[in-house]
């Protein structure tokens, strides 16, 4: 019977039945089964609005608006869709405690829940009908609470992937996501904030003040701000912060070891992507060893208060007057990080001062500012931590560099130093400045080791008034995103809730094709939007192997997925729906694949019970013109 149904992935491939040629007993009973679950979700909305810390209530109601959501996709009940599972990817992320719902967020989920019932009624009334005809009324709640359940998906999901909480940057991010203020238009605010506004002055004051963002619309990313919770950052032994991390090594790992099973019997010991892989593969293990034993962490200050004593001590020892500036809004820094940066930090504090700040006489000459000004700025940027050192003393001694660079053969006489091949010579292994006999250079070739044994970056940048500047990136640990994970070309791919508007099946959806080879799905009776369609690339010695491009004829068995992020809304061909859910990104970045499209991964497991990689894709890349890897 259908009410009988139980799916399991690839679920919706099940369901590509006409419900038109449904009896009159299977609609009845269908219906009467919708009617009977929002029901019952209503009673479990009452208990969870008087007991709202009951995750019980909250795991119930889930499972309920999954089976809602099943028989609304076998009555083609399309208008809901989109409202299903954007309840249940909230319900799933404050589960997760990443959101702390309120009592209005409950209460608009009863309302949610009336205008499920209402549509379940029309469609019971227009079964004969393609597409419902929705009262205006109708129509105008479900936007209303589309975008609020949208508003709420973006702010969660950005928090997972930049998780800088309670600082102006983030609310700069937040703004953006749902839409309030452009990211030029933020660029250019920051900009003048920080040239013009007072000190007493914060961003979200300075936005109102300049009408680039409303009070409203302020409040309202304040409040939502406040409910989003950041990750747990307790420094304890072994926490679970350290065992994610762990994670997402091993995942990371797992993934490359996936793709080299795959590709193994096609390719010989010498090719191009063996070679990169096996190479990825030694830096995972060394990387896999070194988190082993690194299960502590320390608080941030225990760092910074090291950075001002090392900045007075190497004042005094090399008789320089040096005034620091520490800037950031770090609380915590992993023991990993902590260890790094300390070692790291204390030997550039100590070339700094002892090389590149002159004496006060010097300066004096040079008519230079006394004292002497060494910057340290730390922050998150989007998915890394960030540590800049800067000073503006001499600069770096680049002919002793180039003279250094042509004694050992690694570069030409004719050649010149830009800052990217510094950064090269400074941090390669084995090589080094030597002053002396006694002293054989400044140690950057140690600090570039201990820097990719933690699959970080280092750069060197020379600043345009002088002195030295050095950024140091170590990425920060994995996130969960709620989406649709589909599968194109034998690769699994996730598709986040947020950006989801519709699914259509493909031999049933209404695609005109052009004379120049592109073509177009009419969507909702009326838009027409460019269908789009992902393509393993095969030739290895590229480094990316995945592309964007637009759908062919021959492609009619799958589904559109209708998504809308940033840009207008694309129907993106694939071949699979597997199971909308919560997801682990068990690793940020597009790993070894190194594809622009991809932002990040984790895993699920197939009807075998084995693992495997699914990519997160890069929303903002899917709605990029002509993305093409």
């Amino acid at each position: 019977m259908l009410n009988e149904v139980k799916l399991t992935a690839p679920w919706l491939s099940r369901l590509s039945s006409d419900p038109q040629t449904f009896s009159e007993e299977e609609w009845n009973t269908l219906y009467q089964e919708a009617l009977d679950t929002l029901d019952y979700i209503e009673k479990k909305l009452i208990h969870w609005e008087t007991n709202p810390k009951e995750t019980k209530f909250i795991r119930r109601i889930h499972s309920a608006l999954t089976r809602i959501y099943e028989i609304g996709w076998l009555l083609r009940l399309r208008p809901g869709l989109d409202l299903l599972q954007k309840m249940s990817a909230l319900l799933e992320y404050s589960r997760k405690d990443y959101l702390a719902l309120t009592p209005s967020d409950i209460s608009r989920f009863f309302s949610c829940v009336e205008l499920l019932e209402n549509l379940f009624t029309l469609r019971k009334e227009q079964k004969e009908a393609t597409t419902l005809q929705l009262p205006q009324w109708i129509e105008q709640h479900l936007h209303n609470y589309l975008e609020w359940l949208h508003t709420h998906l973006k702010h969660i999901e950005v928090n997972q992937q930049t998780p800088l909480p309670n600082n102006n940057q983030h609310l700069g991010e937040l703004l953006i996501a749902n839409g309030s203020i452009s990211r030029s238009e933020l660029e250019l605010a920051v900009a003048q904030h920080t040239q013009f506004a007072t000190n007493q002055t914060t961003l979200d004051q300075y936005l109102v003040e300049t009408g680039a963002v409303s009070p409203q619309k302020i409040q309202q990313t304040l409040d939502l701000q406040e409910r989003i919770k950041p990750k747990e950052v307790a420094a304890v032994s072994i926490d679970s912060k350290d065992l994610i991390e762990l994670k997402s090594i091993s995942g990371d790992l797992k993934a490359t070891l996936t793709q080299l099973q795959k590709a193994y019997d096609q390719l010989d010991a010498h090719s191009p992507l063996q070679t990169h892989l096996k190479q990825h593969l030694d830096a995972l293990s060394e990387a896999l060893d070194t988190k082993i034993n690194s299960f502590s962490g320390r608080p941030a200050p225990w760092l910074f208060g090291r950075i001002n004593r090392m900045t007075e001590e190497f004042s005094r020892r090399f008789d320089k007057q040096v005034e620091l500036k520490l800037d950031t809004n770090i609380e915590y820094i992993e023991k990993k990080h902590a260890d790094v940066l300390n070692d790291i930090v204390v030997q550039l504090l100590k070339n700094a001062i002892e090389h590149g700040i002159e004496s006060a006489q010097e300066r004096n000459d040079s008519q230079k500012p006394i004292p002497s000004t060494l910057h340290v700025h730390v922050h998150h940027e989007e998915s890394n931590l960030v540590f800049l050192i800067e000073d503006d003393g001499r600069g770096f001694a680049k002919q002793q560099l180039l003279q250094e660079a042509q004694r050992c053969g690694l570069m030409q006489s004719d050649e010149t130093l830009d800052d990217e091949r510094i950064t090269a010579l400074l941090f390669e292994e084995g090589f080094a400045i030597k002053r002396s006999e006694t002293h054989p250079g400044y140690g950057l070739d140690k600090i570039g080791r201990r820097v990719r044994e933690l699959r970080g970056a280092i750069q060197y940048q020379t600043p345009h008034h002088g002195g030295a500047r050095f950024i140091l990136t170590l990425p920060l640990p994995p996130s969960y995103i709620h989406g649709m994970i589909v599968q194109r070309q034998e690769q699994l791919y996730l598709l986040p809730t947020s950006i989801l508007q519709d699914i259509l099946i493909a031999n049933e959806a209404d695609v005109h094709y052009l004379p120049n080879g592109e073509s177009r799905l009419l969507w909702n009776g009326h838009q027409s939007i460019p269908t789009k369609t992902l393509r393993c690339q095969k030739s290895y010695s590229n480094d990316t192997f995945l592309s964007l491009t637009h759908n062919t004829p021959t492609e009619t068995e799958g589904f559109y997925i209708i998504v809308k992020g940033e840009g207008p809304p694309i129907a993106l061909f694939v071949e699979q729906i597997h199971e909308v859910s919560m997801l682990e990104i068990e690793f940020i970045g597009s790993s070894y694949m190194r594809d622009p499209l991809i932002a990040g991964g984790g895993f699920t497991k197939d009807k075998d019970g084995h693992e495997q990689p699914v990519w997160l894709l890069d929303t903002a890349r899917l709605h990029a013109p002509h993305t093409q890897a």
